[in-house]
């Protein structure tokens, strides 16, 4: 019955009593008879003599031979002894499956799969099956099984309530492993087990983000709504000057229109727009004001419509440039007008061809498969050569798909790739039959492939990370002396410091052997190292000077005693867990040498055999006694250890493991997922205990988490804290864990911000020049133009396009040029249009390379702010994260430049509120306008990238606030597990587990994907 009902199966533990010493033949009856497997546990004890010989029988699989696994003896007068080497593990015990045949079931869609599994050819197809081969390869090594594979073309699904393709082997219990990795499913979950994700890999739609005139009208994003309104206002005022001063010089002429030249301007509506219409269109005009006034108003006129048009134009390069970004989820994707492809698999069809989220749904029948035409379900290098032309997304694996990207694609259309995920499932795993025997050793053996690297070899050698965006050059400079003398200077200041403390430790180092003759003379040792204390049990103020020690917590690291007693000589005595007490006891002609000690003055003594000495050998020392002290006493066999925890929110209590509000109380989450391992490391248990501030000082008494640290509530901060002075002398710092510090972060503003656009094209050696050039023009004109009149004695002609040798009409015909305006007046002669000629032939070229620098310096940033004296006196508005510790910092800070950022940028006088706010709050204002925002980059980047585009996140600055920016790790002041703490985490980093820790609470960095991606207006 037992056998039926698998009883001797994992879960369960039998112990089989045998009294039949001489029946051989019966023992072995009975191991035959249990169908002990692989992850059972059954204990036969048989009684031999006066002895009771216990084993421990299995099975490989039901048709194999038993193995009988000797466990140990036990008798009355020795009690149980184990065997030695013993393994508790029982899955690593019966590792050695002795060249049992395993069954494993790989998926291949391409009947060519079967000869290239390990050559490199076609890796594109059937990656994930090719990638884990060699794995389970080595996992059936390590087990020492051997092999029998069987090959399905599908992962397998549900139909007519039977299981096809891999799932439907592992179903029926004809293979052990699927080799090939498959998604979870709710319909698999109950038919299959789940054991370790080797290859994390993802489908997504990939696509070139389209351009900027794809989606929009580059003509009106060239200035932004308000810059429009401004510059129809600024035409309507001068159309306004330019009518009253257009009817007051005709009223001052008195004139009949008909007997007035052509070239004069006339008040009336129409001509006047026709001047404005054509100043704008930098067309120039054939008709003008004569008067001073009339004059100065046009020059007005052409100078800022020249400016506005060279604006303009430099927008609109800038936009051809540009990309869109506006395509960030599926919704805009299906209302896009890219075309949507997908690679061709069984998985990417089945799925497809089931969503029922109605988006999905809507981009499967409109996209993928609309009605009338056949699915565009295509290769890889097809879809990868739809996607290099442009305006196409294709669904791929990315793993793979990005080496066609790598093998096709230029170096500059690398940039901008963009993203999409759209299945709604996470990376595949690998799956076992259910209740199968092997489970653990599978488990085992796949954790070993990850943590030896086999596993992410496989994994580099056939999938590819997205590509990097190489277009840009980065510059080289060479390293100089220079650069290193302050390196040189600090180590010639160490190595004099170090010979001055040497000598000073030499003139006066301490004496080498102190007698004390009773108790208060221990008040004069400074706890060190360095000394040893000795006591005999025999002295007279042996027990005053033990008491005093106890008193005065002398018995505590790093003092050390060696104390000539009996062990239960000191068990009144707190001696706690980071003591180093060592207790001989006479026996006879040796000495037993002890170390006691309590893991808590409410716990009993622990004693620690550490050898025995003798006169003939000397010390003969126990192997585990080489370890450090708290590395032997780090079992602190399930003590309670209380942890105190800073939170805001009081759901935070019970989601303290859960990803869904990871931005509220960010470091406390984070926190707790660090110091988990630590208590798993010590076989401590833990006890929370939260509070609502770090805690400072009020009232001459610490509040919040570093309060109950101090009142010895708490032993370890679960939170993170800055290193303060006033803390230093309350708390312990044990390690620095965490990458994440608070700073001011900011988008660098444009250079339009900082400094005149229209003044930095050229530099001031250029404009003195250039105004040189204007002058020597005038003059050359001027005087040609007196030298034609006298020479064709031309006099008061009616000819209105000869120009005049006058100083007004030969300044606005230089003007014109320099305007690119044209002129209605010019020089008849030979030498005069020689001139002419040069005139606007100079002015071209200086046009146009003043347009392109224009153009060059507004997609320029400014990088002047660098510092808090630059953000104090920038037009930047600042705000810092709504948090505890950035009030507390801001309001206390004494600097000088930092007091001014808090009284006038923060906190300035008049103001109803500080800028503090939400950190999700900070993040769009910084987006949004020229905002300085003092947030924790942790959890701010996480922000960033849900809320930036990716032209946006590049020029990205720092800058600190908060000196002492780094958060520690601390404990109680002289907490006896401070050491013990310390070896936990360091080990803990020492395997890269923060990193992982830290992999979902916090987003420290990430790279600028394109710099030219996006537009400014």
């Amino acid at each position: 019955m037992c056998k039926e009902r698998k009883l001797f199966r994992s879960h369960f533990k039998w112990i089989l009593l045998q009294n039949h010493e001489d029946n051989a033949s019966y023992n072995y009856r009975i191991d035959e008879s249990i169908n002990a497997l692989l992850d059972s546990e059954v204990y036969m004890v048989k009684k031999m003599r006066e002895t009771y010989e216990i084993s421990l029988v299995y099975k490989i699989s039901a048709d194999t031979k038993t193995i009988r696994e000797f466990f140990g003896k036990w008798s009355f007068d020795f009690g149980l002894r184990k065997k030695d080497q013993w393994i508790d593990v029982t899955a690593l015990r019966r590792r050695n499956l002795r060249l049992h045949k395993v069954n494993v079931c790989f998926v291949l869609t391409d009947e060519d799969s079967i000869n290239h599994l390990t050559d490199g050819v076609n890796d594109h197809i059937d990656t994930i099956t090719k990638v884990n081969f060699p794995t389970a390869n080595q996992l059936l090594d390590f087990l020492n099984a051997s092999t029998n594979y069987i090959f399905a073309n599908t992962w397998g699904y549900r139909s007519n309530n039977t299981w096809n393709g891999m799932t439907g082997y592992l179903v029926r219990g004809e293979v052990e492993m699927g080799g090939s990795p498959m998604f979870f499913t709710s319909q698999r979950l109950s038919v299959v087990e789940y054991i370790s994700s080797p290859t994390p890999t993802r489908s997504k739609f990939v696509f070139q983000q389209p351009k900027l005139s794809y989606e929009n009208n580059l003509f009106l994003l060239s200035f932004q709504n308000y810059l429009w309104y401004g510059s129809v206002a600024l035409l309507g005022i001068l159309f306004l000057a330019l009518f009253i001063i257009t009817a007051w010089e005709w009223k001052q002429r008195n004139t009949e229109q008909s007997k007035v030249e052509s070239s004069v301007l006339r008040p009336n509506i129409l001509d006047i727009a026709i001047l404005i219409f054509a100043a704008t269109c930098q067309q120039g005009s054939h008709t003008e004001l004569k008067g001073s006034l009339g004059r100065i108003v046009l020059l007005l006129l052409f100078v800022s419509l020249t400016f506005l048009y060279t604006s303009y134009s430099a927008n609109i390069v800038a936009l051809l440039q540009s990309s869109s970004s506006q395509i960030r989820t599926l919704d805009d994707l299906l209302h896009s007008r890219l075309t949507l492809g997908v690679h061709d698999t069984i998985f990417n069809r089945y799925y497809f061809s089931i969503e029922t989220e109605p988006i999905r749904k809507a981009i499967y029948q409109t996209k993928i498969a609309p009605s009338g035409s056949e699915p565009r379900f295509m290769a890889m290098d097809e879809g990868i050569t739809k996607m290099r032309k442009g305006l196409f997304a294709f669904h791929m694996e990315t793993g793979v798909g990005y080496k066609f990207v790598s093998k096709y694609f230029g170096e500059g259309e690398k940039c901008g790739l963009k993203e999409i995920q759209y299945l709604q499932v996470i990376d595949p795993w690998l799956a076992v039959r259910k209740e199968t025997p092997f489970l653990e050793l599978f488990k085992i053996g796949t954790k070993r492939l990850q943590e030896h690297g086999l596993q992410q070899r496989e994994n580099r050698l056939l999938y590819e990370k997205r590509p990097k965006c190489l277009g840009r050059q980065e510059n080289f400079v060479s390293v100089s002396m220079v650069d290193c003398y302050p390196a040189l200077l600090i180590l010639s200041y160490g190595t004099n410091h170090l010979r001055l403390a040497k000598l000073l430790w030499k003139e006066n180092s301490p004496k080498l052997i102190m007698f004390m003759k009773n108790g208060d003379d221990i008040d004069n040792i400074t706890p060190s190292n360095d000394f040893l204390i000795i006591g005999d049990w025999t002295c007279p103020s042996y027990s005053t000077l033990l008491q005093k020690a106890n008193d005065t917590d002398k018995f505590r690291n790093p003092l050390r005693w060696f104390l000539i007693d009996t062990k239960k000589g000191l068990f009144k005595f707190n001696i706690p867990i980071d003591s180093d007490v060592m207790v001989a006891e006479k026996k006879e002609n040796s000495y037993n040498l002890y170390s006691p000690y309590k893991m808590h003055s409410s716990k009993t003594y622990r004693i620690e055999v550490l050898g025995t000495w003798v006169l003939s050998h000397g010390l003969q020392k126990q192997k585990e006694m080489n370890m450090p002290v708290s590395m032997r006493r780090r079992n602190l066999n399930g003590l309670p250890i209380t942890t105190s925890l800073v939170i805001s929110d009081n759901n935070t209590k019970t989601e303290i493991m859960s990803l869904r509000n990871i931005f509220v109380d960010t470091l406390s989450k984070s926190g707790y997922r660090q110091i988990m391992p630590l208590y798993d490391f010590l076989n401590a248990t833990m006890v929370l205990i939260f509070t609502d501030t770090w805690g400072y000082m009020l009232n001459g008494s610490y509040n919040g988490m570093v309060g109950d640290l101090v009142r010895g509530r708490a032993e370890l901060a679960g939170t993170i804290l800055f290193i303060t002075t006033s803390r230093l002398d309350v708390l312990e710092y044990l390690m620095y864990p965490s990458p994440p510090t608070p700073k001011f972060v900011f988008r660098q503003p444009p250079l339009s911000y900082q400094n005149n656009l229209f003044i930095l094209p050229f530099k001031p050696v250029v404009w003195l020049c250039i105004l040189g050039l204007v002058m020597l023009l005038i003059v050359i004109l001027l005087i040609t133009a007196y030298w034609e009149h006298a020479r064709l004695k031309i006099g008061d002609t009616q000819d209105q396009t000869l120009l005049r040798p006058n100083l007004s009409d030969t300044v606005i015909m230089v003007i014109s040029a320099i305007s690119q305006q044209g002129s209605t007046t010019e020089l008849k002669g030979t030498l005069g249009r020689v001139v002419m000629f040069l005139l606007f032939f100079a002015f071209v070229f200086l046009y146009t390379s003043y347009s392109a620098n224009i153009v060059a310096l507004l997609q320029s940033n400014s990088n002047k702010i660098r510092t808090l004296a630059d953000l104090l006196n920038s037009k930047l508005e600042l705000g810092a994260e709504d948090i505890v510790y950035n009030r507390y910092h801001f309001a206390s800070a004494t600097d000088p430049i930092r007091k001014a950022i808090y009284q006038t940028k923060i906190a300035p006088q008049g103001s109803k509120e500080p800028n503090f706010f939400s950190l999700e709050e900070g993040v769009k204002k910084m987006r949004s306008k020229p905002f300085a925002f003092n947030m924790n980059l942790g959890t701010g980047y996480r922000l960033v990238e849900k809320y930036f585009h990716e032209h946006e996140k590049c020029g990205l600055q720092e800058i600190e606030f908060i000196q002492e920016n780094k958060p520690w790790q601390t404990c109680r002041k002289n907490s006896p597990y401070k050491e013990i703490f310390k070896i936990g985490l360091v080990i803990y980093i020492e395997k890269d587990m923060p990193p992982t820790l830290l992999l979902h609470p916090l987003r420290v960095q990430f790279y600028c994907a394109s710099q030219s991606s996006g537009f400014e207006y």
